[in-house]
């Protein structure tokens, strides 16, 4: 019952350091999560969009101070995070999923 884990992709085809946790989108074939990609410490992250089957990386556009928790809604078009000097803030970004295949 089941199957075997895979490696779905890796921060060494992007360039950056995977961090956190991660949200599914509702169709399941691919996910968010936030990743580290400068060098030092400007606490900067973005949002990356994962093709669990490709394993191609796609940045969201969207990089802020200390992103946390993403969250993809059911609907697919809105995530909501934690962000800011300390992840203090609630942010919600809209229509910056590419569209479902």
């Amino acid at each position: 019952v089941g199957g075997q884990p895979r490696v779905a992709a890796t921060w060494q085809s992007y360039g950056g350091d995977f961090r956190g946790s991660f949200s599914f989108t509702p169709d399941g074939k691919s996910a968010v999560i936030r990743a580290d990609l400068t060098e030092g410490e400007t606490n900067q992250s973005d949002l990356l969009h994962i093709d669990l089957s490709s394993g191609k990386v796609t940045p969201l556009g969207l990089s802020l101070r200390r992103i946390h928790n993403p969250s993809v809604h059911p609907s697919g078009r809105r995530i909501v995070f934690k962000a800011g000097q300390d992840a203090k803030e609630i942010w919600v970004a809209e229509n910056i999923l590419p569209p479902a295949k």
